[in-house]
C-alpha cells in the first residue's frame, strides 16, 4: 500500500513539473517520461541502418587483383547496435571484418543486430584475381650453330587465363642489320615506330585473337621480343627473348696466283657481316686443309707442285661462318715446272742467236749457246746450234 502511494506522490509531482507555469506539455513527450517513470521503455521495431565498407576494385573492369578487406558500418537510433557480422557466401559469420586472399567471384553479406533484436542484411559481389595469364612464346629451337637461326623465324605468343580471361596479347620485335655500322647517335634511337631508319627492323605481332598473335623474321639480324599477355583483372606476364639470325652466306674468293711452279703462294679474300667467320679450308687435290686468315678478311696459303705433272688443278675454298652457312670458290690452276724451264731456256738460247748473229765474235757465242743447251738437255735445240755453227 505504501509503495502505491508513493509511485501516486511521484507521478504528480512529475505532471506538475511537466505543466509548469505554462499549463502545456507535449503529449508525446508525456507519454515517453511517463513511460520511462513506469519501467515501460518504447518499442524498437526498427533493424539498424547498416552497409559494407570495401575499396574500389583495384584492377581492371570491375576486378580486383589484390587482396578485399571488408567492414560491416551500422548504427540505429532505437535500441542501440548490439553486434555486427561478416560472412562469405552466408556460411560462417565473423565479427565484424574479414579479408579475402584467395581468387574467386565472392558473395559477402554483412549483418548488425540491434538490442531489440532487429537484424539488417546487406551484400556486394567482388570477382578477385590475383593470378597473372599464363604467356606462352613459340619460337623454333635454333637450326644452325652458336644459337643462331639460318633460316626465316616464326613467332607466336599465346595467353591464356582461367577466370577472368585474357584481355589481351601483344608483341614487338625489333632487329638492327648487321651490315650496318651504327653510330652513338642513332644507337640512342635504335627503336623509332615513327620513323625506322635502313638497318632498323620492326615487326609488330598481328593478332588473331585477344589470346595469339603471331609474325616471322626473315632477314639477318639480332632480334629482341618484348611482350605481353594482360588478363581482364589487369594483371599481365611479359615475355623478353632475344634471337640471332644469319641468312647469308659468307663470301671468299681465291686470287690469280703470282706464279705456275714450284712452291705457288694461293692468296684470297672472305667477308661476313652478320654471324662472322668462323673457319676457312682450302684444297689443292689432298684434301681440305684449315687456313688461317687475318681480321681484315684476307688468307694465304702455300701449294707445293715440285712433284706434280704439269697441267691444270682445280683449287676449291670453303669457308664456314658462326651460324653455320657454308659458301665455295673454285679456280683452275695451271702447272708449268716441266714446260716453264724450256721457254725459259728457249727464250735465252734466240736470244743469244740473234746476239751472235750480230756480233764479231758470233762462233763464241754460238759455242756458249750450245753448252748452255746441253746442260738443260734441250737436244733440239742443241742440234739447231750446230747446223748454225756449220
Amino acid at each position: 500500500m505504501a509503495g502505491i502511494l508513493r509511485k501516486g506522490l511521484l507521478v504528480a509531482m512529475i505532471m506538475i513539473i511537466l505543466v509548469g507555469g505554462t499549463g502545456y506539455s507535449a503529449p508525446r513527450q508525456d507519454k515517453q517520461l511517463y513511460d520511462a517513470v513506469l519501467g515501460k521503455l518504447p518499442k524498437d521495431d526498427r533493424a539498424p541502418d547498416m552497409y559494407i565498407s570495401v575499396i574500389a576494385p583495384t584492377g581492371k573492369h570491375g576486378w580486383y587483383n589484390t587482396p578485399v578487406s571488408f567492414l560491416v558500418k551500422s548504427w540505429d537510433s532505437g535500441s542501440g547496435v548490439a553486434r555486427e557480422e561478416v560472412s562469405i557466401g552466408g556460411g560462417t559469420w565473423y565479427k565484424k571484418s574479414l579479408t579475402i586472399r584467395k581468387d574467386g567471384k565472392y558473395i559477402v553479406y554483412g549483418k548488425a543486430v540491434d538490442r531489440a533484436g532487429n537484424a539488417s542484411v546487406t551484400w556486394v559481389k567482388v570477382n578477385i584475381d590475383m593470378t597473372p595469364p599464363e604467356a606462352k612464346l613459340t619460337i623454333p629451337e635454333p637450326n644452325g650453330y652458336k644459337g643462331w637461326y639460318v633460316g626465316s623465324v616464326p613467332v607466336t605468343l599465346t595467353g591464356s587465363d582461367l577466370l577472368s580471361g585474357v584481355f589481351e596479347t601483344n608483341f614487338l620485335i625489333e632487329g638492327n642489320s648487321m651490315a650496318t655500322n651504327i653510330s652513338p647517335w642513332d644507337a640512342q634511337e635504335a627503336f623509332n615506330d615513327e620513323m625506322v631508319r635502313d638497318y632498323q627492323q620492326i615487326i609488330k605481332g598481328e593478332n588473331v585473337t585477344v589470346d595469339f598473335a603471331h609474325a616471322s623474321m626473315v632477314e639477318s639480324g639480332i632480334y629482341h621480343i618484348t611482350g605481353y599477355v594482360e588478363d581482364i583483372a589487369g594483371n599481365r606476364t611479359l615475355i623478353d627473348h632475344t634471337a640471332m639470325l644469319d641468312l647469308v652466306p659468307p663470301d671468299v674468293e681465291i686470287h690469280s696466283p703470282k706464279k705456275f711452279f714450284g712452291a705457288i703462294s694461293l692468296e684470297g679474300s672472305l667477308l661476313d657481316y652478320d654471324s662472322g667467320v668462323k673457319n676457312l679450308y682450302v684444297d689443292t687435290g689432298s684434301g681440305w686443309q684449315t687456313v688461317k686468315f687475318t681480321s681484315e678478311g684476307n688468307w694465304a696459303a702455300d701449294w707445293s707442285t715440285d712433284d706434280l705433272k704439269d697441267g691444270k688443278y682445280l683449287i676449291k675454298a670453303k669457308v664456314v661462318d658462326t651460324a653455320g652457312n657454308q659458301s665455295f670458290a673454285y679456280y683452275t690452276a695451271i702447272v708449268l715446272n716441266n714446260i716453264w724451264p724450256f721457254f725459259a731456256f728457249s727464250g735465252v738460247l734466240i736470244s743469244l742467236a740473234v746476239i751472235a748473229s750480230y756480233d764479231p765474235r758470233r762462233k763464241a757465242w754460238q759455242e756458249f749457246g750450245l753448252t748452255l743447251a746441253k746442260v738443260a738437255h734441250m737436244e733440239k735445240n742443241a742440234i739447231i746450234l750446230k747446223k748454225d755453227l756449220k
